[in-house]
């Protein structure tokens, strides 16, 4: 099972938020650049599924606390608002509860 699905990029030229901070990524994904998710994933995922690894003691069960806390994220952020998310601990606490 993968750990989380996102969406491929479908844009011919590269995407420049790879090297954007997460401030910016944050407010791609809620103008709905489902690339910018993408970045988020690849750069937070590894350390979010060693911590429910961690919480969880089970690969199987990491991954799919995996898979709900960007899916949860995701939806979050296409809700809209304009509150002020640090992305790397929003994640954590997001993981953390789900584990």
């Amino acid at each position: 099972m993968r750990a989380a699905s996102v969406p491929a990029r479908t844009a011919a030229r590269p995407l420049r938020s790879r090297l954007a901070g997460d401030a910016r990524l944050v407010e791609q994904v809620r103008r709905g650049n489902e690339a910018a998710f993408e970045v988020v994933f690849e750069r937070h995922g590894a350390a979010i599924l060693g911590f429910c690894r961690h919480m969880l003691g089970s690969v199987e069960d990491a991954e799919d606390a995996v898979q709900h806390t960007f899916a949860a994220a995701y939806r979050d952020l296409q809700l809209g608002g304009d509150r002020e998310i640090v992305l790397k601990p929003w994640l954590f606490a997001i993981a953390r509860n789900r584990c």
